[in-house]
Order: C-alpha cells, then structure tokens, then sequence
C-alpha cells in the first residue's frame, strides 16, 4: 500500500510540473523486490540460474520472456563487511599537475602521473618509471600475457591494472584412412590482472600483492585514501553456463596462488532481468595492508558508473517497445552501493528515461544524486529526442525515491553533448547546429530551474569549473549549417544567470580533434606555486584536406594555454610532436598522449616519448627520452 501511494504522488507530481510541456516524463517501473539478498549454498546458486537456461543439443541456452526477478526468489542475507587501514602520503617538495578527476578525494586511474620527482607510464602494454629531473628509466615491468592500461599512485605503493591473455595449445588427433592426423586446438583464457608494487626502495621494487579474476572485463575501478574499488563484469555463464562451471573464479596472492573459488555467501541476486544474465563483480581492497580482498559477486552487469566519497553508483541502460505508446524507449537503471567500512554494500536502485552520457552526465549532492540523460524514443517511422535532469533520494532504502526531474532542455532534434555539476549548479550542453549552454540552479532540488543560456556556433564536448567564475569548454567550433570547421577551446564568465563568452581560441581543420572530448584525463592543467594563473595543456591532432588537391595536412602538437584570474586566455605554446613529414613508423607509436607540470617545466607525453620543455625560458626544449623503443 505504501508504494501504492508513492507511486500515485510520483505521478501527480510529475504531471504538475510539466503538464505545459511539449514533452512528457513517464515513471519508469522498478522490479518488484523489496532488497538484495545472497545465496546460502552452490546448490543453491545453481538452483536459481537453471531457471533462465533450457538445454539444447547438449548447449544451455538462455531462455526468453523473463522480465525481472520476483520477490519469490529471495533468500537469507548474511556478510559482514571487513575494516581496513588506509594510508596515503605525499613527500615530494615539488609543486606539479595532478590526474583530472571528477570528485575530489575520489581517485582515479590513469596511464601518465606523476608525484613530482618520478614520472610513471604506462605505454604500450609496460609500465615505465622515470627520474622527472635527469629523464632516466629506473624500472620497467612487464609481463608475458599482460597487457597494463592503467594505474594508481599512493605512497610509496603503484597499482597497475591489465588485461591477461593466455593462448595454451592441447595437442590432438583423428585417425582417417589408417593414418593417424595431428593437429592443434588452442585453449583460450583471460582476465582482470592486478599487480601493486613497492616502491619504497626505488632500487630493489618489488611485487607486494597479485590478484587475478578470472574471464572478467574491468568496467571501471576507483580509489580513496589507499582503498582500490573494482567494478567488473563477468558474462561466462551467460554463453558458457554448465552444470559444473558457474561459480566466479579469482586468484589472490595473499591467500594463495590457486584459484579461489567465491563463496556462495559472498554472491547475491538483486533487481535484474535476464537480457544479460551475468556477475558484476565488485573488489574492495587496501593496498598499503596485508589483508586478502573484499569480492563480492551481484547477478546483473554495469555499464558505467559515478562514485563519491559516500557511494558508488553504477548504471545499466535497458531498451524496450511501449505497447502504450508504439515507440521503442531507453530507460537507466541505477544501483547504489554505499562505502560501509570500506566495502561497498548495495542500498537501493532507481530508474529514469534515456540514458546519461558519460560519469559527469551524474552526481551526488547533499544528499541527493543527479543525473542527466538523454532519450531516444523512435518506431518505424520517427524519432523524437528528450532531454532531461533528475533528481533522486540517495540516502533512501531499496528504492532511490523520484524527487524532481527538469525536462525541455535542447531545441528539437538536439541532444545532451556534455554536463558538469558544480555544487547546487549545473551546466548541460545541448547541440545540433548551435551550442546552448545551459545553467540550472538545483539549490531546490524540488524545483529544479534554468536560469540563463548561452547560443554560440559550435559544441563544448568537455566542461570544466576553474573556479567559482570561470567555466572552460573544450570541443569542436562549427559553422550556421551545423558542420564542424576545427577544435575550440572557450571561457566563459558564469558569475551571472546567462553564461558570458568571454574567449574562444578556434584551431582550424575541418578533421582536427582534441582527445579531451572523450577522455577527461587528456585536460591537464596547472597553477604555478604562488600564481594568479593557470596553465591548461590540451593534446590537438590537426588535419585538413588541402583544397582543391588530394594532399592533407596533419599534425600533433601539444597546445599550452595561459588562463589568468581575471579571465584571459591567450596561447602560451604549441609544442609539436608529429607532422606528416615524418616517417610513418614515428607516427604510429608516437601518439600523442598529455601534457604534465612540474614546477617551472612542462613534459610531452606520447606513446614512447618524453620531451621537456623549459616554462621559463620560452618553452624551450632541455631533454627528451625514448622510453619504448621502436618496433
């Protein structure tokens, strides 16, 4: 009866405040289960998965019609959560850029950091670590089958994150005609790696802590103060489910070598339906202790996700047809685990239409979460394009109450290109000709407002708050008709309702990008100790057809922009890295990565080079290092 009545006042409250809207918001509906729950026995967890499976020809199949999870499913809940020691320092007296993350004290991984006396990357599969002062390799690491793509620096401790790829070859053979035939089938095995290493004696590193998940993808991962979250998925029983093979397999170093199988204990079933009927897996672990890792394993998926200091929430998007409406719809549905002792234990979901974009599309707020999306509704013949902001409960249990939702953002056929909250403030970027900047107060998150706008040629793929007055968008400069004429780079005064242009450095190339469209972690920027100013380094690969010839230009260069208090912005540098007059080779594995500040120097970054360059002293280079070699 009581989510009877919630529902009714949802839906009242909805149509009182968009009833003079062109476009409508429709409640979407929850699975009906009250919490999550996990299994008491591997009989248990088998029991439970057949019922999505029939077999056929030997093969289990999933079956189909199955929407949700009933509440019939349900079991006992059991699983403490475990309490950690984190620890997390800095000794380097040097002032220099840090990773770009999104929440502060939320860290994130990356491929190029530095603690401002080493500089680590990770390139080309290898981890490199490198003197920032004399550019000299102290330490490389690799391994046979792995593949590192991102990494973590805390302390004395690095974390490095890959892919392991093991081909093993089982010798076999068929007699045909009185003759015996050999032949290789090959054996196919990967995973999610972990390796954290110790690197208090930068002389004598050594592997501190491994874990190995087995047939896993990592969907994302996040660290606070030394505390590493994983979030993976794991899809082998949803095309490879048999009878004795469906339980989640693992290796941690400090418990043993071998495999691990997970605990039916430490696997739950939650608000699901079985388009995918796979395991989200969630590790929790601190890297500074000796303690084995927190794995829990939820019957579901994620495909992206937003994490505070408070929770982690990871979103799932679903399309369906509306029998109501005759139109295919995108709904999000949104898990949230909240930070218990430092594992992560999920709370409540929620669901709105469409679809976020990207982690800054969400956001957590004075006790509320954000979430701006997009929806694509279409049938046979049309489409119409919505978007809108909403606002959830993230402190209610087992469902994220609705508490408001903003709609009639875009004009028509305009979809959402880039957000970014700033505290009770947001700002939502729609295109598809013009660029509208919109500002929205959510200082009353029961009536969420826009408050002003900005129209300009154009579209900013990227926003970011350099302080509490100035906005920079990062993203390509288009002409009346809506075509894209090269990369732009634009700041804007956002002290009043209607955001003001204050600057816009246009770089031409009807082909031209920069990376920051869609890695945040290419946006590097810096405030020299003391100064009224920053410096933002943005990697631009330019290119062109030269008109009225089959010839093209192309290039990299990394651009360094000087953005003072006072809201100038004027070009400090232009650092090239490859033009087309080089040799193919050069191109190639030399791909232009990031800039990075230490002190009065700034680095170029690409796939297997470092060059610096000497902020004072015109940017002049003074140094450069080869630090993966030519193939």
């Amino acid at each position: 009866m009581k989510k009877l009545l919630f529902s009714l006042l949802t839906i009242i409250l909805a149509v009182t405040l968009f009833a003079c809207q062109q476009q409508t918001t429709k409640k979407v509906n929850l699975p009906e289960i009250s919490s999550v729950n996990n299994f008491s026995s591997y009989d248990d967890l088998k029991q439970y998965l057949d019922q999505f499976y029939e077999k056929n020809n030997g093969y289990y199949t999933l079956k189909g019609g199955l929407r949700f999870f009933s509440s019939d499913m349900m079991l006992d809940s059991v699983a403490e959560s475990g309490t950690y020691n984190v620890t997390n320092t800095t000794t380097s007296s040097n002032n220099y850029s840090q990773t770009n993350t999104q929440v502060e004290g939320v860290d994130e991984s990356d491929s190029v950091i530095t603690d401002g006396d080493y500089i680590y990357i990770v390139s080309m599969g290898r981890f490199v670590l490198i003197d920032a002062d004399t550019l000299q390799i102290l330490y490389t690491y690799t391994e046979e089958d792995l593949s590192i793509d991102r990494m973590y620096i805390s302390g004395n401790r690095v974390v490095l994150l890959g892919t392991q790829y093991t081909y093993n070859p089982i010798e076999d053979s068929d007699e045909k005609d009185g003759t015996d035939y050999y032949y290789y089938r090959y054996w196919y095995q990967y995973g999610v790696k972990v390796v954290i290493l110790d690197l208090e004696d930068k002389a004598n590193i050594e592997v501190a802590k491994e874990l190995y998940f087995d047939q896993s993808y990592l969907t994302e991962s996040r660290m606070i103060d030394g505390q590493l979250y994983l979030i993976m998925n794991n899809y082998f029983v949803n095309y490879g489910y048999m009878e004795d093979s469906f339980i989640p397999l693992y290796q941690d170093s400090t418990i043993s070598n071998n495999d691990i199988a997970l605990p039916a204990e430490n696997i739950y079933y939650m608000p699901n339906d079985n388009y995918s009927i796979s395991y989200l897996m969630i590790a929790s672990l601190n890297i500074f202790d000796e303690e084995a890792a927190q794995v829990d394993a939820y019957i579901g998926s994620s495909y992206q996700i937003y994490m505070s200091t408070n929770n982690l929430y990871s979103v799932v998007y679903r399309s369906e047809f509306d029998e109501e409406t005759g139109y295919y719809i995108s709904n999000t549905f949104v898990l949230r685990f909240e930070i218990v002792e430092g594992k992560l234990v999920y709370q409540a979901m929620g669901a709105v239409q469409g679809s976020p974009l990207n982690q800054f599309s969400m956001d957590e707020y004075d006790g509320t979460f954000r979430i701006a999306t997009t929806d694509w509704s279409w049938n046979n013949s049309s489409q119409t394009i919505i978007n809108q902001l909403f606002i959830l409960d993230a402190t209610s249990i087992d469902e994220m109450e609705f508490i408001s939702v903003l709609g009639g953002l875009g004009k028509p056929g305009e979809r959402i290109y880039s957000v970014r909250f700033s505290g009770a403030t947001a700002y939502v970027v729609t295109f598809i000709q013009t660029d509208p900047l919109y500002k929205i107060d959510l200082s009353n998150p029961l009536e969420p407002k826009v408050v002003g706008e900005l129209h300009e040629n154009g579209v900013s793929d990227y926003l970011h708050q350099m302080n509490d007055d100035l906005l920079i968008g990062v993203g390509r400069q288009a002409n009346d008709n809506g075509n894209f004429t090269g990369v732009k780079i634009s700041l804007y005064d956002t002290t009043g309702d209607n955001p003001e242009n204050i600057e816009t450095y246009l770089i031409g190339g009807s082909y031209s990008y920069t990376p920051v469209t869609y890695d945040h972690k290419m946006f590097v920027y810096y405030q020299p100790e003391g100064a009224d100013y920053w410096y933002v380094a943005i990697p631009v690969f330019e290119y062109d057809v030269i008109v009225g010839t089959y010839e093209y230009r192309y290039v990299q260069n990394l651009y360094v922009f000087k953005i003072t208090f006072a809201g100038d912005l004027e070009l400090a540098a232009k650092l090239p890295v490859f033009n087309q007059n080089q040799y193919y080779e050069d191109y190639y594995y030399d791909y232009l990565l990031r800039g990075l500040f230490i002190n009065d120097y700034v680095y170029s970054i690409s796939y297997r080079m470092i060059r610096k360059y000497d902020i004072l002293d015109g940017f002049k280079q003074v140094g450069s290092l080869e630090f993966v070699p030519e193939i």
